[in-house]
């Protein structure tokens, strides 16, 4: 994951489209995505949001015990120490 070009307005785009076409019926991945790169930019409120998206998305596509729902909770509740948190901010700095 390292989405060197992508911008917040590109992330609420996309979402903005998935939920303008009626794309909803699998949005796991999807706002999983979100939530990882507004952490890759540095946005720990939005990265939270589509991160509990993303888990409520899981539950109900995999069941509340996948290991992908265990993952996206552990990132949701932990955004900053997850290894993408500001990742293009330090890339810029050294």
């Amino acid at each position: 994951m390292d989405s060197k070009r992508v911008t917040t307005g590109m992330l609420e785009h996309y979402v903005t489209l998935l939920e303008r076409d009626r794309r909803q019926a699998r949005m796991a991945e999807p706002y999983e995505l979100v939530a990882y790169n507004y952490a890759y930019l540095g946005f720990e409120k939005k990265a939270r949001k589509y991160g509990a998206l993303a888990v409520q998305a899981a539950v109900i596509e995999q069941g509340p015990d996948a290991n992908d729902v265990t993952a996206l909770r552990i990132f949701a509740n932990s955004v900053t120490e997850h290894y993408s948190w500001q990742r293009k901010v330090k890339k810029k700095q050294g």
